[in-house]
């Protein structure tokens, strides 16, 4: 192909009675087109702008990439590929002040804790369903002082080993915009304070989140606040910085 295609051979709408024959539902916005090169012959382009029907089939059959190959797509896949389609799908990305992973700890001077650092919750949706309601339990480690009035605090609960406290925020129509796929949403900051007395000892914090919302139900409390020395750092598992 690096010689190019004959456009008698291929035609732009050769490409499209392919994608017709083979894939359902119909990519209709998809767009072929030549671009000449210098031996008469053409490259093919061909612009697949993302799809409001998906998933999409071919040949009877589900796939989804992985790398640079393409693999049989499971039930399980399959069945939730449908429901983002119809519903929303939620989850949740932490970051402390000026959307960092890090943070570097402050102690005025003889203070018992350190300045507050600001942790902030972003929701997103990866459906094209928005969601108008919702109810979001953030989960923070017991050992972490948290200072916040956005958040209802609840009773503390056990969750992955950790003592962790519940704080929830509600979303719907008249108090919240729905969230939307294309428009993540920042949730009130919470501001973290770590005691000076549980400083320099091989500490993990959990932070983690559960989510209600008709259609969708998510929790992931997998998240880690990992301490080296007086730095800060959001992770996925323990041991591993980002």
């Amino acid at each position: 192909m690096d010689a190019g295609l004959d456009p008698r051979e291929y035609p732009e709408i050769w490409f499209e009675q392919v994608f017709q024959q083979h894939v359902t539902p119909l990519l209709t916005t998809v767009k072929p087109r030549h671009v000449p090169l210098s031996n008469g012959r053409v490259a093919v382009v061909i612009d697949i702008p993302a799809s409001n029907t998906d998933p999409h089939q071919v040949d009877g059959r589900y796939y989804r990439r992985h790398n640079f190959n393409r693999l049989i797509m499971e039930h399980y896949e399959v069945r939730d590929m449908f429901r983002r389609s119809t519903n929303p799908d939620l989850f949740i990305e932490f970051y402390f002040d000026k959307m960092l992973k890090y943070h570097d700890l402050h102690y005025p001077s003889e203070a018992e804790e350190s300045a507050p650092m600001g942790m902030t919750p972003v929701i997103s949706n990866r459906s094209n369903t928005p969601s108008r309601y919702a109810v979001v339990n953030i989960f923070v480690d017991e050992r972490l002082k948290v200072l916040s009035t956005a958040y209802e605090k609840l009773a503390v609960a056990k969750v992955n080993g950790f003592r962790a406290i519940p704080y929830r925020l509600t979303f719907y129509p008249n108090k919240s915009m729905p969230i939307f796929k294309e428009q993540p949403t920042l949730m009130p900051a919470l501001g973290i304070v770590v005691p000076i007395s549980i400083l320099y000892r091989p500490n993990d914090y959990l932070i983690g989140f559960e989510i209600r919302s008709p259609g969708c139900q998510c929790d992931d409390s997998n998240f880690l606040i990992v301490e080296y020395g007086r730095r800060l750092s959001i992770v996925t598992k323990a041991n591993e910085t980002s």
